[in-house]
């Protein structure tokens, strides 16, 4: 569903409090979708997706298409908000076997949810580059 709304209208996506092993053991061919959205972000020059995780995680698996940010270990949880265009997808990761996913299509909350996340990205710290350089906060 991210995909096919990206394509049709590229947008902002938000995802908090990411743990990407966990992405990948419960989505569908994760791997595929990695690389669609890597060559979708090449195709759509109006679409960036940004990814809130746990401060010293080094998974960046969707590093082709997003961008990644930690949040300190304090403020980290397993209950992630996921949004792109006018859709909030709420996960919890709490719950065994595949996590529960709620869909709710409004702009009204896609908008709350996505100020929330802005505010947080922008006190995130940039990971340090594979090349070394230490982390920074902020845009």
């Amino acid at each position: 569903m991210v995909y096919e709304d990206v394509h049709q209208y590229g947008g902002h996506v938000c995802v908090n409090n990411v743990d990407e092993k966990l992405f990948s053991k419960y989505r569908l061919n994760a791997a595929m979708h990695r690389q669609r959205m890597a060559e979708l972000a090449k195709l759509r020059k109006d679409f960036r997706t940004e990814i809130l995780i746990e401060e010293g995680d080094h998974n960046f698996a969707a590093s082709g298409y997003a961008d990644y940010r930690w949040i300190p270990k304090s403020y980290f949880s397993r209950a992630v908000f996921y949004i792109f265009g006018p859709y909030l997808v709420l996960i919890s990761f709490d719950h065994q076997p595949p996590p529960p996913n709620i869909l709710i299509k409004s702009a009204a909350f896609a908008d709350a949810y996505r100020h929330a996340f802005d505010i947080r990205w922008s006190n995130a710290v940039k990971p340090p580059t594979q090349k070394g350089k230490s982390a920074k906060r902020g845009r």
